[in-house]
């Protein structure tokens, strides 16, 4: 997890540190079997795979809704430094890992209670991946200019880069939260 200031990222910044979560990601995860993937030291807990289910939910409806800004932006539009604003860091605020902050998942991005199998993983990936290939899209464009809607909070728009750093400290925050699970004394060894 990066302690750098979100609201100083580049978009380069925002590579390298995804890199750097993708590869925790394959630590965590990669090894982990279904009974582990399933496993909660409580019922109200979110296991490894709910956690996982989670990011690609929430991921899924913010990405599709920025592919769609990214194909009518206007290129002639120049790149300009991304600038947050004062919403830009409420929002990073809560969203970051070891935030105090409990929020609660809206209905629309909370995983089933269900079990978990490796398809769960090859999604995040998934995931992961289409959202790296759209920050490398959005390189040139101007994420000041854009809005993109909160897909729960109808009245809540950001800026489009905001959003892109938005997904980033989500993700990190719930791989954190996998992290504290997988290194519990009782987590399961095998």
């Amino acid at each position: 997890m990066s302690n750098e200031d979100p609201k100083k990222f580049n978009l380069q910044q925002v590579i390298d540190i995804l890199d750097k979560t993708m590869d925790q990601v394959r630590n965590i995860f990669a090894t982990v079997n279904e009974s582990q993937t399933n496993w909660k030291p409580s019922p109200e807990v979110w296991n490894m795979g709910q956690i996982m289910q989670h990011i690609v939910l929430w991921n899924k409806e913010y990405l599709e809704q920025m592919d769609k800004i990214l194909a009518k932006a206007d290129p002639s539009k120049t790149f300009g430094k991304y600038k947050p604003n004062i919403i830009s860091n409420l929002i990073f605020s809560v969203s970051k890992p070891g935030s105090k902050v409990k929020l609660k998942a809206p209905k629309q991005w909370q995983p089933e209670d269900k079990v978990y199998t490796a398809t769960v993983y090859t999604d995040l990936l998934e995931s992961l991946n289409h959202y790296k290939s759209l920050l490398i899209k959005s390189k040139h464009t101007d994420l000041n200019s854009l809005n993109v809607q909160s897909p729960a909070i109808s009245w809540l728009r950001m800026k489009m880069g905001t959003a892109l750093i938005l997904i980033l400290l989500h993700t990190q925050r719930h791989i954190w939260q996998a992290s504290k699970l997988h290194k519990m004394p009782e987590f399961p060894k095998d």
